[in-house]
């Protein structure tokens, strides 16, 4: 609808309505007016920048140039994004076309060597540390010069507030290394969308849909935070230098007090919405050796479990739902791996074996893989929600 506009500026204007000044192809101006502006400005952040909380427990610099060679690559490297670590620092490549491939070193901002200097010279010194990729050279030539780009880790101090939302990389930015980026840009997109239609269609949740996705936004960036630490580890043991041990005592640290969803790899699906089960894996893992030591399946709910209502996502909508709660998890939950503890709270004293009950959920709400239930199941009895009747 604006091709080829830029917004320069956005201030409140009457009503809390946003006056948006920007600017067409050619320096015409325009003046738009909106109830919400949704800052997708990335690391610029148009709006986001007076929010910005940078983490200076590390600083990364990325070092970037395009090399093109005649009659493309290797056949076993086309198509391929490569990732190769050394003492001091990571490189990646990824392809542009048959023929173009980007090339990026991800150092360390503060080293004094990459304080000035000819970009060119300190990447192709970079790149000479990473034998495998330097090898992916040979026989092609730079394409354009190279160039550098901050690449530092930054969340915000708050991710929304009545008519403003700040979603991807604009609120936070988390390490390229996870190379989860982009979904989380997109999960944050999406969610940040349900946000903003929550509060035009029911303004009575206005508040609520806020404070949901500011949660949830606070929860990514801390768990992907400690997600990135067993990279950093890893590396950390084999070059035992101050670029990985850095990253790995401040990722750890950033992540402190969060729990990974049970099971759980470092992907931005993962990572629970609140309301979402959140109980330690370890626990989990307990209660699933204790189910398959039963020959029967005899659940009953906690005694101590209860409702409590919260907001969650329905549809395109954030509502006001039931969560199950219990001493050990007084907020509640409700989703593990896409699988509702209500249902399955529903079901369980029908079924005398989880194979059974795994059935018969699919066939009243979206099915679920067998692996995915019985972590649920798992995360129930954990959690408390259910218990054994002979326990």
């Amino acid at each position: 609808l604006f091709d080829g506009v830029s917004a320069r500026s956005a201030e409140r204007g009457d009503g809390s309505r946003w006056t948006i000044t920007c600017e067409r192809d050619g320096g015409a101006a325009l003046t738009l007016d909106a109830p919400w502006i949704v800052d997708a400005t990335g690391r610029h952040g148009l709006l986001a920048r007076a929010w910005r909380e940078p983490d200076r427990s590390t600083t990364t610099l990325a070092l970037v140039r395009r090399w093109r060679r005649p009659g493309g690559w290797p056949g076993a490297y086309a198509g391929q994004t490569l990732v190769e670590s050394y003492d001091e620092g990571w490189a990646w490549s990824v392809p542009l076309s048959d023929e173009a491939r980007c090339f990026t070193v991800m150092v360390d901002h503060r080293t004094s060597e990459f304080a000035g200097g000819d970009l060119a010279a300190l990447l192709d010194a970079e790149l000479g540390k990473a034998p495998h990729l330097l090898a992916l050279l040979e026989g092609a030539a730079p394409d354009g010069d190279a160039w550098a780009c901050p690449a530092s880790l930054y969340t915000s101090s708050r991710f929304a507030e009545s008519g403003l939302l700040l979603v991807g990389d604009a609120g936070s930015f988390i390490d390229p290394l996870s190379s989860y980026g982009v979904k989380k840009a997109l999960a944050s997109g999406w969610l940040g969308a349900v946000a903003v239609h929550t509060a035009l269609i029911d303004p009575a949740m206005t508040d609520e849909a806020l404070a949901f996705f500011d949660a949830r936004e606070r929860d990514v960036y801390r768990q992907y935070r400690r997600a990135s630490a067993a990279f950093f580890q890893g590396a950390a043991e084999v070059y035992g230098t101050p670029y990985w041990r850095s990253r790995a005592e401040a990722a750890l640290s950033a992540g402190a007090g969060t729990t990974l969803p049970s099971g759980t790899r470092a992907d931005p699906d993962d990572v629970p919405f609140p309301g979402d089960a959140d109980v330690p894996e370890g626990e989990v893992r307990a209660a699933f050796e204790v189910l398959k030591s039963l020959p029967t399946l005899a659940a009953v709910p906690g005694p101590d479990l209860r409702t409590r209502r919260r907001a969650a996502i329905e549809g395109l909508r954030i509502v006001r739902t039931d969560h199950l709660a219990t001493d050990v998890h007084p907020a509640g939950l409700r989703y593990v791996r896409g699988v509702s503890l209500l249902r399955v709270l529903e079901l369980a004293e029908r079924h005398t074996d989880p194979a059974g009950l795994w059935q018969a959920y699919n066939q009243v709400a979206p099915p679920v893989s067998l692996p995915d239930f019985l972590t649920a199941l798992s995360t129930a009895f954990a959690a408390g929600i259910l218990v054994h009747r002979d326990r």
